[in-house]
Formats: structure tokens, sequence, C-alpha cells
């Protein structure tokens, strides 16, 4: 399964999960308001990457116990350890922690509002890996490589070139990209971006 895939389970899941408790369970808000503020000691602390996965992974859990239904909760559980392990492969989601907690903040007041589509719109929000996190990708991409899952893989590894470390090995040319299209009777120009290593 990829962390894609994943992630996908998890928005379907917990989007119905907090539709549910927003309306019939508001009694789960102070356990949600203590583990966000969790979140944020240990983005105060500076706390290694383990103790943030696993206290964002604790406030999701909450939202599916507290709707009520146990086999979102019986899914959660059983895709958890799956999910902290993509995380750690992607290394991280945001450049600072306190970012990660503050997505919680408004999936607390929705449900506090009594708002169950704002509550699933911004869990959503908060469940997905930020797009712009270029790092987030490449090392994604790394760990599907390694995997032999190559068409995803290279997909994420597009996103390298997004990343502020990427410029000094980047070339513009002025010809356009190569995009798998027939090369018959054409040349190719192949530029070694990386080390030594990657063109051999």
């Amino acid at each position: 399964t990829s962390i894609r895939e994943l992630y996908e389970l998890r928005i379907v899941i917990e989007t119905a999960a907090v539709r549910a408790l927003t309306e019939t369970n508001p009694g789960a808000l102070p356990g949600l308001r203590a583990q966000m503020a969790e979140l944020h000691r240990l983005a105060d602390e500076g706390a290694e990457m383990m103790a943030h996965v696993s206290a964002d992974m604790q406030f999701h859990r909450l939202i599916c116990e507290g709707s009520g239904n146990r086999r979102f909760l019986q899914v959660f559980d059983q895709i958890s350890n799956e999910t902290k392990l993509g995380l750690l492969v992607i290394g991280h989601l945001y450049d600072d922690a306190h970012r990660m907690a503050e997505t919680h903040e408004p999936i607390i007041a929705a449900i506090a509002a009594g708002d169950a589509e704002a509550a699933a719109r911004y869990c959503r929000r908060a469940s997905l890996i930020e797009d712009s996190h270029t790092l987030a990708h490449l090392n994604a991409a790394l760990a599907l490589l390694v995997q032999e899952r190559f068409a995803e893989g290279w997909e994420e590894h597009r996103r390298r070139r997004d990343s502020p470390e990427a410029a000094p090995f980047l070339r513009r040319f002025a010809i356009p990209e190569w995009t798998g299209q027939d090369l018959a009777g054409q040349r190719l120009l192949v530029w070694g971006e990386q080390g030594i290593g990657d063109e051999v």
C-alpha cells in the first residue's frame, strides 16, 4: 500500500468519524484539546519526530474513538503502524512543528461550533502531506524507488526540482524537456544533475 493510498483511506474514515463526533459527542472536546496542547508542548520542546507522529496519530485516533463507530476505530488501529512508518520514511511534514499542531485547531473550533462539514474539511486538510514540502516528496520518492515501485517513485521524484537545494544542479535549456515521446530520428541531451554515482 502506498503512502498516498494510506492517506486516502485515513481521510475517508476520519472525515466520516469527525462528522459523527461533531453531531453526537461534543463531550470528546476536552480530550482533543488536551492532545492538541500536547502537540504544542512537543513543538516547544523540539521533540524528536517519532513523538510528534505518535501525538498526531493519537489526536486522530481520539476522533475515531469519539465517533462511537467501532469500525472506524478498528480500521484506524489497523493502519496506524503503517501510517507511522510512512511518516518516518517521509522525514517530516512541516518545517515548523508548531504548524503541525496548528492544523488541528480549526478542527476543534468547528466541533465546538457544531459545524460537522467544516470539521470534516479541516480534518481532511490536517491529514494531508503538505503539498509544498519538497523534502517530504523527495524522501517518499526515494522510499518508493527502493521498493522498485518506479512509476510512483519517479513521479514523486520530479518534485525534487522545486527544492531550493536543487537550484545549483539545475540547468535551463532552450529546448523542451523530454516527456517520453518517440525519439526516432531525434537527439536527446542527458544532463547529470547529481553525483557521479547517479550518472554511472
